[in-house]
């Protein structure tokens, strides 16, 4: 069983002008969602055992932000430069390659690849738009990584920020 956690980075700031767009830095709606939605995911018992982060400024601080609520050594998260404006090639590719013994992983990284990755990925989610922290949550039946993307995934679900939280 792998589970495959897909994060766009939280909101960012646009304050300071002339300063390049991979070093822009997360606002302060940016700073109190990513661990508000680690949290969302501690309280569905789901820790990731590998983070992956593109190496841009925002993308870097919102799994800093979520790693240290869910557990996660922050020296530890992996830092992947080639994320940043990355194809969907690209990211599947870094998919396919997490380690085999990596059961649970979670991956932050930029739109509009995230959202295209995310509908290849799971079509049934018809995502238009995954917003700042937007998460999707995707469990496999799967031994292996390359065997992504051509999996279906056995459950999915999709959680952002604003979404009101359901009626027990």
């Amino acid at each position: 069983m792998k589970q495959l956690l897909l994060v766009r980075h939280a909101k960012s700031s646009w304050a300071e002008a002339g300063r390049r767009d991979f070093d822009r830095p997360l606002n302060a709606r940016g700073e109190r969602n990513a661990p508000e939605m680690a949290a969302r995911l501690v309280a569905r018992g789901i820790r990731p055992q590998l983070i992956v982060a593109s190496g841009a400024r925002r993308a870097l601080a919102t799994a800093q932000k979520m790693a240290v609520v869910l557990g996660y050594p922050v020296a530890d998260i992996e830092i992947v430069d080639a994320l940043y404006e990355a194809s969907e090639q690209t990211w599947f590719e870094r998919i396919r390659a997490l380690p085999p013994s990596c059961d649970v992983a979670l991956m932050v990284g930029h739109n509009p690849e995230i959202t295209a990755v995310v509908n290849r990925l799971c079509p049934r989610a018809r995502i238009v738009n995954v917003p700042t922290c937007g998460v999707l949550w995707l469990e496999y039946t799967l031994a292996d990584w390359r065997e992504l993307p051509q999996a279906t995934p056995r459950r999915w679900d999709f959680d952002y920020p604003k979404r009101m939280p359901e009626a027990e």
